[in-house]
């Protein structure tokens, strides 16, 4: 999604800051070198977040002692803080988690274009294992590149 279309559907959905947002986004998942040029692997993320959320009012942010609205990398977008990030000449959309079980994000998985089970992807052996050992630090915020994002909010 380019910056302009993303800042539309922000203002045509009524997204506020700090709102519970229904958002689909999308990564590629890292494969082996052998396997780089002939697969295309996806996941596809589809959940509830929140975005423009003051990072300072968020409990786990603030026991670590971390400065809320600081970066470790980038800037915040000028009228978008809290929500957009500029870096290296793209953009990322910042999230936060909901913590709520029943906005617990679902994962599917895209092999070339069609779905399959994470099980079958794991069988294949294609993708780097690290790629499914990385749950081990988990924060409440995180960030997803805009041109990966796929829809935002209920139509």
């Amino acid at each position: 999604m380019e910056l302009g279309q993303f800042e539309a559907l922000l203002a045509q959905k009524a997204v506020k800051k700090g709102c519970f947002t229904s958002i689909i986004w999308q990564s590629d998942v890292t494969l082996r070198a052998a396997y780089k040029d002939s697969y295309d692997i996806k996941k596809v993320t589809q959940g509830v977040a929140r975005l423009g959320v003051n990072y300072g009012h968020i409990k786990e942010i603030r026991e670590r002692g971390t400065e809320p609205q600081s970066l470790p990398y980038g800037a915040w977008k000028k009228g978008k803080e809290n929500i957009i990030i500029e870096h290296n000449g793209g953009y990322q959309l910042r999230m936060t988690k909901t913590n709520n079980f029943r906005h617990k994000g679902k994962v599917a998985y895209y092999l070339n274009g069609v779905e399959i089970a994470k099980d079958k992807l794991q069988e294949m052996n294609v993708v780097v294992p690290s790629y499914w050992d990385r749950g081990g630090h988990e924060t409440p915020v995180f960030n997803v590149k805009l041109e990966n994002v796929l829809k935002i909010g209920r139509e």
